[in-house]
């Protein structure tokens, strides 16, 4: 499956695309396909390293 990994805070240079495993499901469990994502403001932020701790 197709993953955007965050390995270092940073700009958006920082994220990495790639081909991930797909998760191997446990009983109960269950597999979504997500199609789209939002990003947000905060997950910028966040992204950078700029969030203050809570």
């Amino acid at each position: 499956m197709k993953a955007v990994l965050l390995t270092q805070t940073g700009g958006s240079d920082k994220l990495v695309y790639q081909e991930t495993p797909t998760p191997r499901l446990r009983e109960g469990q269950v597999l979504v396909e997500i199609k789209a994502a939002p990003v947000n403001f905060i997950d910028t932020i966040i992204r950078e390293g700029n969030m203050p701790p809570a």
